[in-house]
């Protein structure tokens, strides 16, 4: 399944009605697939034809305390500073029993996870998965499905935990995570599978199929 199809797995499992998406890139890629009756997408590029153009940092800022979804989709700067903020944000506007998804949390290579000032059109994973590496020292809920789409990380259960990740550090260098000369699900490591709590597309099924 890819990134959509796990979503959309999400909402026909927790009927969810509201949705966010910061980072749209194209909104025929992700956004207009998403089946859900209220939906808003956030992106500084004009030509995403978001609902709301600008940085996601702007966007929280000005959005009101009281706007909540029931899930939001984080695909925005792939930098651990700017995750960090939007996970933290996006758990601050969460309806009770709500989910965050992150993506691009399982790169190609090191090469794709690399640190840049900003998108260049080129594939680029970024270092998302230090954002999620550094949830095992957090009291967040989540797991990581493997799958061919860059992996979807998945917040769920997390009512009223307003954690700042901004105030974790990841301690651990890519080869500890990922070993780029294995592929598939060996690609990442023992380590790399305990931190990100890593589970198969059908242990996905399994375990959120008997949310309701």
């Amino acid at each position: 399944m890819n990134r959509t199809q796990l979503i959309n797995k999400l909402v026909e499992y927790n009927g969810f009605k509201t949705y966010l998406e910061l980072g749209v890139e194209n909104p025929a890629l992700n956004f207009n697939n998403i089946h859900m009756e209220k939906k808003d997408s956030v992106d500084i590029n004009p030509n995403a034809k978001a609902v709301y153009t600008m940085s996601t940092d702007d966007f929280f800022e000005q959005l009101s305390p009281t706007k909540k979804y029931d899930l939001v989709f984080i695909d925005a700067m792939h930098v651990e500073e700017y995750v960090d903020r939007d996970l933290t944000n996006a758990l601050k506007h969460l309806n009770p029993g709500g989910m965050i998804c992150l993506h691009d949390v399982i790169p190609i290579s090191k090469n794709t996870a690399q640190k840049k000032d900003k998108y260049d059109g080129a594939v680029w994973n970024g270092d998302v998965y230090r954002s999620v590496v550094k949830l095992s020292s957090t009291a967040l809920n989540y797991v990581t499905v493997f799958n061919y789409d860059h992996g979807l990380t998945i917040l769920y259960d997390n009512d009223n935990k307003l954690v700042d990740t901004t105030k974790y550090t990841c301690d651990y260098a890519y080869e500890e995570i990922f070993n780029d000369s294995c592929s598939g699900i060996n690609k990442i490591t023992e380590l790399g599978k305990e931190k990100m709590h890593l589970i198969t597309e059908s242990d996905f099924t399994q375990k959120f199929s008997k949310v309701n």
